[in-house]
């Protein structure tokens, strides 16, 4: 196995290391009581929001799915600088909260507020690079990737709403349904 892997996994297994021991106090329950993060709430309209700049969504999310950026200025936790904040929005409504951060300082400052405020996540049997917290209303979960550089992991979190990932779900499913029906007739 190549120096740089080594390097990168050894990185990654320092952040679940300390990741692991801090001592939280929040609980995944804050989570439904912020319904939302960073000061944004799910369910609220878009053009209540200032100063976004649209981004193209997937085609595949539909014509329903609306994705913007914001301003990273001002939004923290903790002593973290984030990289990118992304607003993912279904039928105008608020639904999911992407942020994204890099390096192995910043990355555990993050960790480390996050479970101050949410208490120790739990780790994924299938992606041990996963952490997630799951409240009643809002699921929250990270994931560490290798960066643009073999030494620089990025974090990747995603906070969204249950009740607009269901409802999201529903008319997906209703939509392959009546296509489904319309190519049998």
């Amino acid at each position: 196995m190549p120096l740089s892997t080594v390097r990168y996994f050894l990185t990654l297994t320092f952040l679940f290391l300390l990741n692991s021991r801090i001592y939280a106090q929040g609980t995944p329950a804050t989570l439904d009581e912020q319904n939302g993060f960073l000061g944004a709430t799910f369910e609220r309209e878009w053009n209540t929001f200032q100063h976004l700049t649209s981004l193209n969504c997937s085609p595949v999310e539909g014509a329903d799915v609306s994705c913007y950026t914001g301003s990273i200025e001002g939004l923290t936790l903790g002593t973290t600088t984030l990289q990118t904040i992304q607003y993912t929005f279904y039928k105008n409504s608020l639904a999911a909260i992407t942020v994204t951060l890099k390096g192995t300082k910043n990355i555990a400052a993050f960790c480390q507020s996050l479970q101050e405020v949410y208490g120790p996540g739990t780790h994924s049997a299938e992606a041990p690079t996963e952490v997630e917290w799951n409240g009643e209303r809002v699921h929250m979960a990270y994931n560490l990737v290798q960066g643009e550089t073999k030494y620089e992991p990025v974090l990747r979190l995603v906070v969204r709403s249950k009740a607009q990932m269901t409802r999201y779900q529903a008319a997906q499913l209703e939509a392959r349904r009546a296509t489904t029906q319309q190519s049998l007739d």
